[in-house]
Protein backbone atom coordinates (compact mmCIF):
# COMPACT_ATOMS: atom_id res chain seq x y z
CA UNK A 1 0.00 0.00 0.00
CA UNK A 2 1.13 3.57 -0.70
CA UNK A 3 -0.12 7.31 0.54
CA UNK A 4 1.17 9.90 -1.98
CA UNK A 5 0.89 14.00 -1.94
CA UNK A 6 -1.51 15.29 -4.62
CA UNK A 7 -1.55 18.94 -4.04
CA UNK A 8 -2.37 21.45 -1.48
CA UNK A 9 -4.28 25.08 -1.15
CA UNK A 10 -5.06 27.65 1.01
CA UNK A 11 -7.53 24.94 3.49
CA UNK A 12 -7.08 21.48 1.73
CA UNK A 13 -4.90 18.59 0.94
CA UNK A 14 -5.02 15.90 -1.54
CA UNK A 15 -3.54 12.36 -0.58
CA UNK A 16 -3.75 9.42 -3.13
CA UNK A 17 -4.54 6.22 -1.17
CA UNK A 18 -2.97 2.90 -2.87
CA UNK A 19 -5.00 -0.46 -1.69
CA UNK A 20 -2.52 -3.17 -0.41
CA UNK A 21 -1.47 -5.87 -2.36
CA UNK A 22 -2.34 -8.10 0.59
CA UNK A 23 -5.86 -7.54 -0.04
CA UNK A 24 -6.71 -9.47 -2.45
CA UNK A 25 -9.61 -10.11 -1.54
CA UNK A 26 -11.05 -6.59 -0.15
CA UNK A 27 -11.00 -7.91 3.20
CA UNK A 28 -8.97 -5.37 4.38
CA UNK A 29 -10.68 -2.06 6.68
CA UNK A 30 -8.38 1.10 5.45
CA UNK A 31 -7.70 4.25 8.27
CA UNK A 32 -6.06 7.24 7.45
CA UNK A 33 -4.80 9.25 10.50
CA UNK A 34 -3.74 12.97 10.90
CA UNK A 35 -1.50 14.28 13.12
CA UNK A 36 -1.31 18.24 13.85
CA UNK A 37 1.76 19.92 15.01
CA UNK A 38 0.41 20.18 18.49
CA UNK A 39 0.60 16.38 18.41
CA UNK A 40 -3.21 16.00 18.54
CA UNK A 41 -4.77 13.04 16.25
CA UNK A 42 -7.84 12.57 14.35
CA UNK A 43 -9.22 9.69 11.85
CA UNK A 44 -10.03 11.56 8.93
CA UNK A 45 -10.99 8.32 6.58
CA UNK A 46 -11.76 4.63 7.83
CA UNK A 47 -13.52 2.11 5.45
CA UNK A 48 -13.27 -0.70 2.77
CA UNK A 49 -10.95 -0.09 -0.57
CA UNK A 50 -12.09 -1.60 -3.82
CA UNK A 51 -9.84 0.49 -5.92
CA UNK A 52 -6.96 3.11 -5.26
CA UNK A 53 -8.29 6.31 -4.41
CA UNK A 54 -8.26 10.15 -3.81
CA UNK A 55 -9.17 11.94 -0.44
CA UNK A 56 -9.08 15.30 0.25
CA UNK A 57 -8.60 16.40 3.97
CA UNK A 58 -10.99 19.58 4.21
CA UNK A 59 -11.41 19.63 7.68
CA UNK A 60 -10.40 22.16 9.83
CA UNK A 61 -6.64 22.70 8.18
CA UNK A 62 -4.82 26.09 8.93
CA UNK A 63 -2.85 27.81 6.35
CA UNK A 64 0.66 27.53 6.50
CA UNK A 65 0.85 24.65 9.07
CA UNK A 66 2.06 20.99 8.40
CA UNK A 67 0.48 17.90 9.08
CA UNK A 68 1.44 14.14 9.42
CA UNK A 69 -0.61 11.52 7.58
CA UNK A 70 -0.21 8.06 8.45
CA UNK A 71 -2.28 5.20 6.69
CA UNK A 72 -2.43 1.12 7.51
CA UNK A 73 -4.89 -1.46 6.51
CA UNK A 74 -5.97 -4.10 9.09
CA UNK A 75 -8.57 -7.53 8.57
CA UNK A 76 -11.71 -7.57 11.13
CA UNK A 77 -9.60 -9.29 13.38
CA UNK A 78 -7.85 -5.44 14.26
CA UNK A 79 -4.57 -6.95 13.41
CA UNK A 80 -2.47 -4.41 11.59
CA UNK A 81 -1.60 -6.23 8.21
CA UNK A 82 0.32 -3.20 6.23
CA UNK A 83 1.15 0.19 6.33
CA UNK A 84 2.44 3.03 4.37
CA UNK A 85 5.26 5.34 4.85
CA UNK A 86 4.15 8.57 7.13
CA UNK A 87 4.01 11.42 5.24
CA UNK A 88 4.14 15.44 6.09
CA UNK A 89 2.10 18.04 4.00
CA UNK A 90 1.52 21.61 4.34
CA UNK A 91 -1.32 23.94 3.53
CA UNK A 92 -0.53 26.71 1.66
CA UNK A 93 0.23 29.73 2.26
CA UNK A 94 0.45 33.29 0.16
CA UNK A 95 3.75 33.15 -1.13
CA UNK A 96 6.13 36.44 -1.53
CA UNK A 97 5.64 38.97 -4.67
CA UNK A 98 9.79 40.15 -4.95
CA UNK A 99 12.36 38.78 -6.99
CA UNK A 100 15.87 38.88 -8.21
CA UNK A 101 15.75 39.08 -12.06
CA UNK A 102 18.88 38.08 -13.71
CA UNK A 103 19.28 38.74 -18.02
CA UNK A 104 20.85 35.91 -20.06
CA UNK A 105 21.86 36.96 -23.56
CA UNK A 106 21.29 33.52 -26.14
CA UNK A 107 23.44 34.12 -28.58
CA UNK A 108 23.04 36.83 -31.68
CA UNK A 109 20.10 36.10 -32.93
CA UNK A 110 17.12 34.08 -32.70
CA UNK A 111 14.04 33.27 -30.10
CA UNK A 112 12.59 31.01 -27.50
CA UNK A 113 8.99 29.86 -27.78
CA UNK A 114 8.70 27.68 -25.02
CA UNK A 115 10.85 26.44 -21.79
CA UNK A 116 10.13 23.21 -19.59
CA UNK A 117 12.46 21.50 -16.87
CA UNK A 118 12.84 19.60 -14.05
CA UNK A 119 14.33 22.17 -11.16
CA UNK A 120 15.81 25.58 -11.55
CA UNK A 121 18.88 23.37 -12.52
CA UNK A 122 17.77 21.43 -14.90
CA UNK A 123 16.05 23.51 -17.79
CA UNK A 124 15.28 22.81 -21.32
CA UNK A 125 14.42 25.40 -24.48
CA UNK A 126 13.17 25.47 -28.03
CA UNK A 127 13.27 27.47 -30.47
CA UNK A 128 15.97 28.77 -32.77
CA UNK A 129 19.51 30.41 -31.59
CA UNK A 130 22.80 30.86 -32.55
CA UNK A 131 25.35 30.02 -29.64
CA UNK A 132 29.26 29.81 -29.90
CA UNK A 133 29.08 25.92 -29.85
CA UNK A 134 26.93 25.90 -32.82
CA UNK A 135 23.48 26.65 -33.83
CA UNK A 136 20.19 24.91 -32.71
CA UNK A 137 16.52 24.56 -31.80
CA UNK A 138 17.07 23.26 -28.76
CA UNK A 139 18.94 24.91 -25.53
CA UNK A 140 19.59 23.42 -21.93
CA UNK A 141 20.39 25.39 -18.71
CA UNK A 142 22.85 23.00 -16.58
CA UNK A 143 22.18 25.38 -13.56
CA UNK A 144 25.47 28.08 -14.51
CA UNK A 145 25.12 28.35 -18.12
CA UNK A 146 23.38 27.77 -21.37
CA UNK A 147 24.28 25.16 -23.87
CA UNK A 148 22.69 24.13 -26.93
CA UNK A 149 21.22 20.21 -27.86
CA UNK A 150 22.64 18.88 -30.82
CA UNK A 151 18.78 17.95 -32.20
CA UNK A 152 18.93 17.97 -36.18
CA UNK A 153 15.55 18.53 -36.24
CA UNK A 154 13.99 19.41 -39.38
CA UNK A 155 11.24 21.65 -38.53
CA UNK A 156 10.57 24.64 -36.19
CA UNK A 157 9.76 24.17 -32.44
CA UNK A 158 6.98 25.49 -30.20
CA UNK A 159 6.12 23.61 -27.75
CA UNK A 160 8.15 20.75 -25.12
CA UNK A 161 6.81 19.02 -22.34
CA UNK A 162 8.77 15.80 -20.48
CA UNK A 163 8.85 13.74 -17.30
CA UNK A 164 12.26 12.66 -17.03
CA UNK A 165 15.87 13.56 -18.55
CA UNK A 166 14.91 10.30 -20.80
CA UNK A 167 11.67 11.48 -21.63
CA UNK A 168 11.30 14.55 -23.15
CA UNK A 169 8.78 14.98 -26.38
CA UNK A 170 8.79 18.59 -28.26
CA UNK A 171 6.36 19.63 -31.06
CA UNK A 172 6.10 22.16 -33.77
CA UNK A 173 5.61 22.11 -37.52
CA UNK A 174 7.89 21.29 -40.78
CA UNK A 175 7.21 22.35 -44.19
CA UNK A 176 4.01 23.07 -45.98
CA UNK A 177 2.68 23.58 -42.25
CA UNK A 178 2.56 19.87 -40.86
CA UNK A 179 2.82 18.70 -37.83
CA UNK A 180 6.57 17.57 -36.25
CA UNK A 181 6.93 15.73 -33.04
CA UNK A 182 10.31 14.70 -31.72
CA UNK A 183 10.81 12.33 -28.50
CA UNK A 184 14.68 12.73 -26.59
CA UNK A 185 15.76 9.85 -25.14
CA UNK A 186 18.57 11.14 -22.76
CA UNK A 187 21.00 10.76 -26.15
CA UNK A 188 18.97 11.37 -29.02
CA UNK A 189 15.79 12.86 -30.60
CA UNK A 190 13.69 10.27 -32.59
CA UNK A 191 11.70 12.58 -35.78
CA UNK A 192 7.70 10.62 -35.89
CA UNK A 193 6.20 10.99 -39.11
CA UNK A 194 2.64 11.49 -39.95
CA UNK A 195 2.07 9.45 -43.16
CA UNK A 196 -0.90 10.75 -44.60
CA UNK A 197 -1.37 6.87 -45.57
CA UNK A 198 -1.91 5.48 -42.81
CA UNK A 199 -5.27 5.69 -41.42
CA UNK A 200 -4.81 7.33 -38.15
CA UNK A 201 -3.30 9.87 -39.71
CA UNK A 202 -5.40 10.60 -43.37
CA UNK A 203 -6.85 13.93 -41.65
CA UNK A 204 -3.79 15.83 -41.84
CA UNK A 205 -1.71 16.65 -38.39
CA UNK A 206 -1.02 20.11 -38.92
CA UNK A 207 1.56 22.47 -37.81
CA UNK A 208 1.64 21.53 -33.45
CA UNK A 209 1.76 25.02 -30.87
CA UNK A 210 1.88 22.84 -27.43
CA UNK A 211 2.55 19.60 -25.47
CA UNK A 212 1.33 18.24 -22.02
CA UNK A 213 1.24 14.81 -20.35
CA UNK A 214 -0.04 13.32 -17.07
CA UNK A 215 1.98 10.27 -17.70
CA UNK A 216 4.66 8.80 -20.32
CA UNK A 217 1.73 6.88 -21.98
CA UNK A 218 -0.66 10.00 -21.65
CA UNK A 219 0.74 13.02 -23.75
CA UNK A 220 -1.59 15.30 -25.49
CA UNK A 221 -0.33 18.05 -28.44
CA UNK A 222 -2.31 20.57 -30.39
CA UNK A 223 -1.99 23.16 -32.72
CA UNK A 224 -3.44 24.59 -35.88
CA UNK A 225 -6.44 24.02 -37.92
CA UNK A 226 -8.52 21.68 -35.07
CA UNK A 227 -5.66 19.52 -34.36
CA UNK A 228 -5.66 17.81 -31.29
CA UNK A 229 -3.49 14.69 -30.56
CA UNK A 230 -2.39 11.94 -28.29
CA UNK A 231 0.47 9.61 -27.26
CA UNK A 232 -0.81 6.23 -25.72
CA UNK A 233 2.93 4.99 -24.98
CA UNK A 234 2.85 3.32 -28.22
CA UNK A 235 1.85 5.70 -31.32
CA UNK A 236 0.21 9.18 -31.39
CA UNK A 237 -3.12 9.27 -32.96
CA UNK A 238 -5.14 12.62 -33.96
CA UNK A 239 -8.95 12.80 -32.35
CA UNK A 240 -11.44 13.11 -34.36
CA UNK A 241 -14.12 15.59 -35.40
CA UNK A 242 -12.76 18.96 -34.22
CA UNK A 243 -13.35 21.94 -36.17
CA UNK A 244 -11.03 22.69 -38.55
CA UNK A 245 -10.85 26.33 -38.45
CA UNK A 246 -10.12 26.14 -34.51
CA UNK A 247 -5.95 27.07 -33.45
CA UNK A 248 -4.92 26.35 -30.14
CA UNK A 249 -1.85 27.63 -28.77
CA UNK A 250 -1.56 25.49 -25.47
CA UNK A 251 -2.89 22.45 -23.81
CA UNK A 252 -3.06 22.02 -19.59
CA UNK A 253 -4.47 19.65 -17.20
CA UNK A 254 -4.15 17.23 -14.28
CA UNK A 255 -4.88 13.96 -15.25
CA UNK A 256 -5.64 11.47 -17.50
CA UNK A 257 -9.16 11.99 -17.65
CA UNK A 258 -8.72 16.12 -17.19
CA UNK A 259 -7.26 18.40 -19.77
CA UNK A 260 -7.65 21.45 -21.65
CA UNK A 261 -7.21 23.83 -24.39
CA UNK A 262 -9.23 26.41 -25.96
CA UNK A 263 -9.60 27.74 -29.83
CA UNK A 264 -11.92 30.73 -31.20
CA UNK A 265 -14.59 30.39 -33.41
CA UNK A 266 -14.55 32.47 -36.38
CA UNK A 267 -17.74 32.44 -36.75
CA UNK A 268 -18.92 34.03 -33.46
CA UNK A 269 -15.76 35.40 -32.58
CA UNK A 270 -15.85 33.41 -28.95
CA UNK A 271 -13.08 31.47 -27.34
CA UNK A 272 -14.17 27.94 -26.65
CA UNK A 273 -12.45 26.09 -23.98
CA UNK A 274 -12.33 22.05 -25.05
CA UNK A 275 -12.40 19.77 -22.30
CA UNK A 276 -11.33 15.81 -21.89
CA UNK A 277 -12.87 14.06 -19.47
CA UNK A 278 -11.13 10.70 -20.02
CA UNK A 279 -13.45 9.47 -22.48
CA UNK A 280 -13.78 12.49 -24.93
CA UNK A 281 -13.45 15.92 -25.91
CA UNK A 282 -16.31 18.50 -24.73
CA UNK A 283 -16.88 22.48 -25.32
CA UNK A 284 -17.88 24.94 -23.79
CA UNK A 285 -18.32 28.21 -24.87
CA UNK A 286 -16.90 30.75 -22.56
CA UNK A 287 -18.50 34.14 -23.85
CA UNK A 288 -15.27 36.23 -24.58
CA UNK A 289 -13.95 37.45 -27.85
CA UNK A 290 -10.80 38.79 -27.02
CA UNK A 291 -9.11 36.04 -25.13
CA UNK A 292 -5.17 36.61 -26.85
CA UNK A 293 -3.81 33.38 -27.93
CA UNK A 294 -5.87 31.17 -25.52
CA UNK A 295 -3.08 30.86 -23.04
CA UNK A 296 -4.48 28.33 -20.71
CA UNK A 297 -2.75 26.55 -16.88
CA UNK A 298 -4.66 24.33 -14.03
CA UNK A 299 -3.53 23.73 -10.74
CA UNK A 300 -3.29 20.76 -9.39
CA UNK A 301 -5.84 21.49 -7.53
CA UNK A 302 -8.36 22.58 -10.01
CA UNK A 303 -8.15 25.90 -10.80
CA UNK A 304 -8.42 26.60 -14.21
CA UNK A 305 -7.07 29.85 -15.72
CA UNK A 306 -7.43 31.48 -19.17
CA UNK A 307 -5.95 34.90 -20.53
CA UNK A 308 -7.42 37.64 -22.44
CA UNK A 309 -8.90 41.08 -22.52
CA UNK A 310 -11.24 39.34 -19.59
CA UNK A 311 -9.02 37.31 -17.72
CA UNK A 312 -10.75 34.38 -16.58
CA UNK A 313 -10.91 31.51 -13.59
CA UNK A 314 -12.38 28.95 -13.70
CA UNK A 315 -12.95 27.03 -9.97
CA UNK A 316 -16.00 24.03 -9.39
CA UNK A 317 -17.13 24.88 -12.61
CA UNK A 318 -18.12 28.36 -11.73
CA UNK A 319 -16.11 31.32 -14.13
CA UNK A 320 -15.02 34.76 -12.68
CA UNK A 321 -12.55 37.06 -13.91
CA UNK A 322 -9.64 38.89 -12.19
CA UNK A 323 -8.15 41.86 -13.44
CA UNK A 324 -4.24 42.00 -14.06
CA UNK A 325 -3.77 45.50 -14.37
CA UNK A 326 -1.63 45.22 -17.94
CA UNK A 327 -1.13 47.39 -20.72
CA UNK A 328 0.07 44.71 -23.27
CA UNK A 329 -0.96 41.53 -24.45
CA UNK A 330 -0.25 38.86 -22.11
CA UNK A 331 0.24 35.53 -23.57
CA UNK A 332 1.00 33.09 -21.39
CA UNK A 333 -0.33 31.76 -18.15
CA UNK A 334 1.87 28.91 -16.14
CA UNK A 335 2.74 28.24 -12.66
CA UNK A 336 3.30 25.75 -9.88
CA UNK A 337 -0.02 26.54 -7.45
CA UNK A 338 -2.45 28.99 -6.71
CA UNK A 339 -0.22 30.90 -4.62
CA UNK A 340 2.65 30.53 -7.75
CA UNK A 341 1.01 31.77 -10.68
CA UNK A 342 2.80 34.29 -13.73
CA UNK A 343 1.43 35.84 -17.08
CA UNK A 344 4.04 36.67 -19.58
CA UNK A 345 3.41 38.89 -22.71
CA UNK A 346 4.29 41.47 -24.83
CA UNK A 347 6.04 44.95 -23.79
CA UNK A 348 7.58 42.81 -20.98
CA UNK A 349 5.35 42.83 -19.04
CA UNK A 350 5.06 39.86 -16.12
CA UNK A 351 2.79 39.19 -13.39
CA UNK A 352 2.73 37.52 -10.29
CA UNK A 353 -0.33 35.41 -8.18
CA UNK A 354 0.58 35.34 -4.77
CA UNK A 355 -2.38 33.47 -3.69
CA UNK A 356 -4.36 37.31 -2.62
CA UNK A 357 -3.18 39.42 -5.29
CA UNK A 358 -1.71 39.69 -9.04
CA UNK A 359 1.39 42.06 -8.94
CA UNK A 360 3.50 43.79 -11.79
CA UNK A 361 7.31 42.48 -12.15
CA UNK A 362 9.36 44.30 -13.98
CA UNK A 363 12.48 42.50 -14.95
CA UNK A 364 13.50 44.45 -17.78
CA UNK A 365 13.09 47.68 -19.67
CA UNK A 366 10.09 47.89 -21.49
CA UNK A 367 10.69 47.93 -25.44
CA UNK A 368 6.83 48.42 -26.75
CA UNK A 369 6.84 46.21 -30.02
CA UNK A 370 9.86 44.20 -29.85
CA UNK A 371 9.91 42.31 -26.55
CA UNK A 372 7.66 39.45 -26.88
CA UNK A 373 7.91 37.44 -23.30
CA UNK A 374 6.71 33.61 -24.21
CA UNK A 375 5.67 30.51 -22.42
CA UNK A 376 7.51 30.48 -19.08
CA UNK A 377 8.66 27.18 -17.03
CA UNK A 378 8.06 27.54 -13.03
CA UNK A 379 9.66 25.79 -10.58
CA UNK A 380 9.47 26.15 -6.70
CA UNK A 381 11.32 29.91 -6.09
CA UNK A 382 12.44 30.07 -9.58
CA UNK A 383 10.88 31.20 -13.12
CA UNK A 384 12.64 30.89 -16.27
CA UNK A 385 10.95 33.29 -19.18
CA UNK A 386 12.04 33.05 -23.09
CA UNK A 387 12.05 36.65 -24.34
CA UNK A 388 12.75 38.25 -27.80
CA UNK A 389 14.16 41.63 -27.21
CA UNK A 390 15.76 43.82 -30.51
CA UNK A 391 15.24 40.82 -32.24
CA UNK A 392 17.73 38.68 -29.77
CA UNK A 393 16.44 35.60 -27.88
CA UNK A 394 16.76 36.14 -23.99
CA UNK A 395 16.18 34.37 -21.31
CA UNK A 396 15.10 36.36 -18.13
CA UNK A 397 15.55 34.07 -14.63
CA UNK A 398 13.45 35.04 -11.77
CA UNK A 399 14.66 34.03 -8.25
CA UNK A 400 12.14 34.60 -5.18
CA UNK A 401 13.69 36.31 -2.46
CA UNK A 402 13.20 33.85 0.91
CA UNK A 403 14.38 36.99 3.51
Amino acid sequence: MKLEYLWADFERIALGLKKSRLDSSNTFTYELHRKDENGANQIIYKGRLLNDTTITDSGGLSQEKSYRYRFLGYTDSTKILDTAVTLTAKVLSPTGHSFIWEVDTIGTEGWINDLWGFNENNVWGVGAVQLPGGASNVIYWNGSGWEIVPSNLQFYLYGIYGFSANQIWVVGNGNYNWGGVAFWNGTSFTEYKFDADKPEYADTIYALNAVWGSAPDDVWAVGQRGTIIHWDGNKWKKVPGIAKNFTFFEVTGRSKDEAYTAGKDPDSGEWVLYMYDGIKWKTRALGYSHLTRAGVWQAKSGELFLLGSSNIMIKNGVMQTFVLGNTYIQNSVRGTAVNNIFTVGHGGEIFHFDGVSWKKQIPLPVRVGVTILTKPFVTGNHIFVGSITDFKPLIIRGTRKTN
